[in-house]
C-alpha cells in the first residue's frame, strides 16, 4: 500500500536578490589565521597542532620544537595574504597598526619575530613579546623596522619617512628560533598563535 497527502501546488516568484555577508567598518583585516589553513611551518624540529583560540569559537595553532641548536637554528611559519582581501586593498591602505593575537607556552618562550611583507618584496619586521596568557599585541606601523638583513628589499625603500604600506601587505611570517634566547637556547620552546590582522583606519 501508498498513500500520500497533498495541501496545495503553488507558484512562487524568487526575487532577483544576492544575499551577502557585510563587515562592520571595525572588523579587523585577518592577513593569517593558521590554524585555519594547511601551510607548512619550516624547521627541522617544528611540530604542530589545532587547539582552541583566542576568542570563542577561533582556532590557533599550535608550533612547538624540543631545543634550537645555536644560532642561525630557526623555525618559521609563512603565508600569502588571503586572495579574499584582494578587493578590499583599498581599505586595507587605511590601517594603522598590526594585531597579533598570541601566547607563549613555556616560560622561556618571551618572543617571536614577526616579519609583514609587501609585495614589492620588501620586509617590515620587529620582535613580539609574549607572556603565557593570551594577549592581542597590537604594533603600530612605527613599532616595525625595515629589516635590511632580509634578502628582497626593493630599491629606493627605507629613507627617511618610509614605513609599511598596508596595503601592499603579500605575505606574513612568524619565526622563533636560537638567537632570540640566549642562554635558554636549548630548551624546549612553544606558542600559540590565533591570527595575524590589520587594525585602524
Amino acid at each position: 500500500p501508498h498513500a500520500v497527502e497533498i495541501q496545495s501546488v503553488d507558484l512562487i516568484q524568487i526575487p532577483d536578490l544576492y544575499r551577502i555577508t557585510v563587515a562592520s567598518p571595525q572588523e579587523p583585516f585577518v592577513l593569517m589565521a593558521p590554524g585555519n589553513d594547511r601551510a607548512k611551518p619550516r624547521g627541522r624540529t617544528v611540530t604542530t597542532s589545532v587547539t582552541a583560540g583566542m576568542d570563542a569559537g577561533k582556532t590557533a595553532l599550535r608550533l612547538s620544537v624540543p631545543s634550537f641548536g645555536e644560532a642561525p637554528d630557526s623555525a618559521s611559519y609563512r603565508v600569502q595574504v588571503p586572495p579574499v582581501l584582494e578587493q578590499f586593498r583599498e581599505e586595507m591602505a587605511k590601517a594603522q597598526a598590526v594585531v597579533v593575537k598570541a601566547r607563549a607556552l613555556k616560560p622561556q618562550t618571551k618572543s617571536v619575530e614577526l616579519v609583514v611583507i609587501e609585495d614589492d618584496g620588501t620586509p617590515w619586521g620587529t620582535e613580539v613579546s609574549l607572556s603565557q596568557d593570551w594577549q592581542a599585541i597590537r604594533i603600530p606601523f612605527s613599532g616595525l623596522r625595515l629589516f635590511t638583513h632580509w634578502p628582497g628589499v626593493a630599491p629606493g625603500r627605507g629613507g627617511p619617512g618610509d614605513h609599511l604600506r598596508p596595503g601592499h601587505v603579500q605575505s606574513v611570517s612568524l619565526c622563533f628560533g636560537a638567537w632570540l634566547y640566549g642562554d635558554d637556547h636549548d630548551k624546549p620552546h612553544s606558542f600559540e598563535l590565533q591570527e595575524v590582522s590589520l587594525e585602524g583606519g
